[in-house]
């Protein structure tokens, strides 16, 4: 039982993360400029979800210059395996008021991805409540 609460938590989060990116893609989709920034460095970690066969995850540092000519260096808030290549450009979409805020201009990051995590979520919800109303059972 107490599996299946957690598994419906984590549920619930994975629809608060797609809706919460899906909501920020689209709001700089209406609002945002769109521009193309160059890719300077990487963070790297050691401890992230997307690894290497090294253990190593990276993470894109882009600059742009906004609408105003103010140049922005923001980190992407994905990483990459490949690793995108110091100096390749790249289009992103940023938001005049808040810069820093920005996305990555693709179908994949700014529908497909936060769609699929709320498909994932809705998912666990109908599976988990089903497990823990005993209709089915998956967990032993």
């Amino acid at each position: 039982m107490i599996i299946e609460i957690i598994m419906l938590l984590f549920s619930f989060l994975f629809i608060l993360l797609g809706d919460k990116q899906l909501r920020k893609s689209k709001h700089l989709k209406v609002n945002g400029k769109r521009v193309e920034a160059k890719v300077v460095r990487h963070i790297i970690s050691k401890n992230g979800y997307n690894t290497d066969r090294d253990g190593v995850t990276s993470y894109p540092v882009v600059e742009f210059l906004t609408e105003e000519g103010e140049k922005i260096t923001q980190k992407l808030n994905f990483s990459t395996n490949p690793v995108i290549p110091i100096g390749r450009k790249i289009n992103i979409l940023y938001d005049p008021k808040e810069p820093q805020n920005i996305v990555l201009d693709n179908v994949l990051m700014q529908l497909f991805l936060p769609v699929l995590f709320i498909v994932l979520g809705v998912m666990g919800i109908v599976v988990f409540t089903l497990e823990l109303l005993e209709i089915i059972d998956i967990i032993k």
